[in-house]
C-alpha cells in the first residue's frame, strides 16, 4: 500500500468533514477572519514593542546628551577658572 492510500484510509469521511465541505465558501470566509485577526494581533503588538524600544532609545539618547553637555560645561568652566586665576598673579606692565 502507498502512503496516500494509508491517509485515505485514516481520513474516513465523517457527517463534520462532509458538512465542512459541503460549507467550503464559510470555511474559507472564516479561514481568511482568522487569518486577518491573527496579522492585527501581530501588527498591533510588534507596534508597542517598537515603540516602547523607541521610547527607551530617546530616553537614553537624551540622558546621554545632557550628561555630555555638563560635562562640556565643567571643563569650559575649569578651563576659564584657571585663566582666570592666571590672568591675577601676572604682574602689570
Amino acid at each position: 500500500m502507498a502512503k496516500s492510500e494509508i491517509k485515505l484510509r485514516k481520513q474516513l469521511p465523517d457527517d463534520a468533514m462532509l458538512h465542512r465541505h459541503r460549507d467550503y465558501a464559510s470555511l474559507l470566509k472564516q479561514h481568511e477572519r482568522d487569518k486577518r485577526k491573527k496579522w492585527t494581533k501581530r501588527f498591533i503588538l510588534y507596534s508597542f514593542l517598537m515603540a516602547i524600544i523607541l521610547t527607551l532609545l530617546l530616553l537614553i539618547f537624551s540622558y546621554w546628551m545632557v550628561k555630555l553637555e555638563h560635562e562640556r560645561e565643567n571643563k569650559k568652566e575649569q578651563k576659564t577658572g584657571w585663566m582666570i586665576n592666571a590672568n591675577r598673579h601676572r604682574p602689570v606692565t
